[in-house]
């Protein structure tokens, strides 16, 4: 009767971990993006795109705007 316990236990095991993993591959593109997102709100210069982008449109007419802020 023990070891019937156990491996019940052994197989939803099993089953929870096969889930976890499965669910955990489809949201970890979403994960990504929140802390992509995170820094991005942090507000350091680096997290803000490549500095091609950022800082390009000074001098020249832009897409975009630079905020300067000090």
């Amino acid at each position: 009767m023990a070891d019937d316990k156990k491996s019940d236990w052994d197989e939803v095991h099993r089953q929870a971990l096969e889930e976890y993993e499965r669910d955990y591959e489809r949201e970890r593109h979403n994960i990504n993006d929140a802390y992509e997102d995170l820094k991005f709100r942090r507000g350091r210069l680096e997290d803000q795109g490549p500095s091609s982008t950022v800082c390009g449109g000074i001098g020249r007419k832009s897409a975009f705007k630079i905020i300067a802020r000090s």
